[in-house]
C-alpha cells in the first residue's frame, strides 16, 4: 500500500533535518505499533524493517525507548 500525506513545507524542513529519512522514520514507528498491538510478533518486525540480525533489532528497539537490560518494556513493567 502506499499513502500520501500533505505536510507543510516548515515543518518537512525541521523534521527531515532532525530525522533524516522520513520514510523508514514513519515505517519503524508504524510496525513498532503494530508490534506493540500485537498485530506481528519479532520474526515479522524484523522481516518488515528488512533487519539481518537481532543485533540490528535490539538497536531499533534500544534508540525507540523498548529494550531495557531486563528485555522489552512495556506498561506493566519489563519482560524477559
Amino acid at each position: 500500500m502506499q499513502i500520501t500525506i500533505n505536510l507543510p513545507d516548515k515543518l518537512t524542513e525541521k523534521i527531515q533535518e532532525q530525522w533524516g529519512n522520513l520514510q523508514q522514520k514513519i515505517l519503524g514507528d508504524i510496525v513498532l505499533d503494530a508490534f506493540l498491538d500485537g498485530l506481528i510478533n519479532f520474526d515479522e518486525l524484523q522481516e518488515i524493517l528488512n533487519f539481518s540480525s537481532n543485533d540490528e533489532l535490539k538497536e531499533f528497539l534500544k534508540e525507540k525507548n523498548m529494550l531495557h537490560s531486563a528485555g522489552i518494556i512495556n506498561l506493566s513493567g519489563t519482560c524477559p
